[in-house]
């Protein structure tokens, strides 16, 4: 149910508070790593790199085959 209201909330554009209730997933359910990877593209939008990078990083922790996840660390190496 957060979840959806996550995600509701990052389709409406409302960036900071998606971030808040994606954190709030994490928390309630930490087996639900993918919320890493919509995390850390948001926190990337909002031009925060290293809070991103911190959320990839977690993501290739639990799945260290995870292609976005890698893809999006390499492509914040190069900035």
């Amino acid at each position: 149910q957060r979840l959806a209201e996550a995600s509701q909330l990052e389709a409406s554009g409302r960036v900071d508070a998606a971030i808040a209730a994606y954190r709030d997933v994490i928390v309630r359910v930490p087996a639900l790593t993918t919320v890493h990877l919509q995390l850390g593209a948001l926190l990337e939008k909002r031009g925060d790199a290293p809070a991103a990078i911190a959320e990839y990083q977690a993501m290739l922790k639990a799945d260290p085959a995870n292609a976005k996840a890698r893809a999006a660390l390499d492509r914040l190496g190069r900035q």
